[in-house]
């Protein structure tokens, strides 16, 4: 158990590189005339859109990340998982192209990339864009990409987060199903966590052919970044 006093969360130390951004994306953007067929083009392809990378460097590539807004949309931040700074979040703001509803974002990555991101819209109705209460009023107002049909199911919700891999990433096959393994059993249980206040919820898995679980040994796994029911693989 921490001190009394103890901080809730880790120290929030400044990224010792900044996130490696490129300023320009990685196709040209629409004019005003031109975003129904942008968007048509971009609804084909999925996002985000990868293309080579501009500075020529080996096992790098860009990277870019599109959100259509709306009349009401005032910023948009974007955040892949641990490709952002806290003590600079206005990095991960996205940038709209003039007189149209695209806004984007890229980055220069390595080719072996694969990562979650979620997109944080403001549509109006809270604080000026200033300041920590902005910052935080924003993450709760969260998205999910709607040009990638590629999701995984939040930690603690089950809600979609979207996920994005580079071609040189490595074969994520451990969560598919294999037909020709047995499949042990996933049951959830709560408990209770006075120190916590509420309670937990933790999975328990019982191999197959196992009549109880008493007398097994136990390993004891802590929540990855999207563990939850729904990704457990009996």
């Amino acid at each position: 158990m921490p001190p009394v006093g103890a901080p809730s969360h880790p120290p929030r130390s400044a990224r010792p590189q900044p996130v490696p951004r490129l300023a320009d994306p990685v196709l040209a953007l629409p004019g005003p005339d031109d975003v129904a067929e942008f968007w048509a083009d971009v609804r084909r392809r999925g996002t985000p859109l990868v293309a080579p990378d501009p500075r020529g460097g080996p096992g790098r590539l860009a990277v870019t990340f599109l959100w259509r807004g709306t009349p009401a949309t005032r910023a948009v931040q974007v955040l892949p998982n641990k490709l952002g700074d806290p003590r600079d979040p206005e990095r991960n703001l996205m940038e709209r192209a003039p007189g149209t509803d695209v806004w984007h974002w890229t980055l220069r990555l390595r080719d072996d990339w694969r990562g979650t991101y979620d997109f944080f819209v403001d549509e109006g109705g809270g604080p000026e864009p200033v300041g920590p209460d902005y910052w935080r009023w924003l993450r709760t107002r969260r998205r999910a990409d709607p040009f990638n049909a590629r999701t995984l199911p939040r930690r603690w919700s089950g809600d979609p987060v979207s996920y994005a891999e580079l071609p040189a990433a490595p074969r994520a096959v451990h969560w598919e199903p294999r037909p020709d393994v047995a499949r042990g059993a996933v049951a959830e249980h709560k408990v209770a966590s006075e120190h916590l206040g509420g309670h937990r919820r933790v999975w328990l898995y019982t191999p197959p052919g196992a009549e109880s679980s008493a007398d097994l040994p136990v390993l004891v796994l802590l929540a990855g970044i999207c563990g939850c029911p729904a990704s457990s693989r009996a």
